[in-house]
């Protein structure tokens, strides 16, 4: 059972119960579902592209840094380490020209 804050008690389900006031008429977030979702939509679309260029930024700083304290092994093409530092600027590219469409309103 679980308690509303009219004090009312109903049966718990672990999905989402429209609730309802005296009246029949629907309470809480529910009502406004449509508008919060499409909110949702256009944050998502901005800000998970945003979040993802900002790690992008930071992988590409991490990479050269390992490759700065391993000196001049560390340019070395057989370490490895250049190939991440390449494949750290090639994801912030292709992250930045996602938030410029983004921006831009030609997401999909």
């Amino acid at each position: 059972m679980a308690e509303r804050p009219d004090g009312t008690r109903t049966p718990f389900l672990p999905y989402p119960v429209p609730l309802r006031d005296e009246s029949g008429e629907l309470i809480g977030a529910l009502e406004h579902g449509a508008e919060t979702r499409a909110l949702d939509d256009r944050l998502s679309r901005t800000l998970i592209p945003l979040a993802k260029l900002t790690t992008a930024k930071q992988a590409v700083a991490l990479a050269s840094e390992a490759i700065e304290s391993c000196g001049g092994a560390g340019y070395v093409e057989d370490t490895g380490l250049p190939r991440l530092l390449a494949d750290a600027h090639g994801n912030t590219r292709r992250c930045l020209t996602r938030q410029l469409n983004v921006v831009a309103g030609r997401s999909t």
